[in-house]
């Protein structure tokens, strides 16, 4: 069986799937991320990277991480944002995940990694993230 990969519609200008379909305004999309109004969205491949199906294709915590929550850190830290609760990483990340199961992945990998700290122990916790923006990023 070829590789399946789930499709997703996008920010034509940040590439971000925080988007929203405006029903009264025009142009009919508005990016929550960066705020740009435009006609259509982009669709490319998710970047969850999961096979559709489940099985031999199903990605280790390790691979969903690396897959998901990085590149959700990588664009907040590029939106300006040096904290958030899993809640809101779920939010950039482009996986079909609870919250608790975000908060799991970065105290599994994220802390290990120095990828993010635990700012705040209260319930929800809050994370600094420790990434760098991207390069031509400012």
């Amino acid at each position: 069986m070829g590789e399946m990969y789930s499709m997703t519609q996008a920010c034509p200008g940040c590439d971000s799937t925080r988007i929203d379909e405006r029903k009264t305004m025009s142009p009919d999309w508005r990016c929550r991320i960066c705020g740009e109004v435009f006609n259509e969205p982009v669709s490319r491949r998710s970047r969850r990277h999961d096979q559709i199906g489940g099985g031999e294709g199903m990605t280790t915590d390790r691979e969903q991480y690396e897959s998901a929550i990085v590149p959700a850190l990588r664009e907040l830290v590029d939106a300006g944002q040096q904290y958030a609760r899993a809640s809101h990483i779920n939010e950039f990340a482009d996986i079909d995940a609870r919250n608790a199961r975000v908060g799991d992945l970065l105290h599994a990998h994220g802390l290990d990694r120095g990828d993010v700290s635990l700012w705040s122990a209260t319930n929800p916790c809050v994370y600094q993230i420790h990434l760098d923006p991207e390069e031509g990023d400012a």
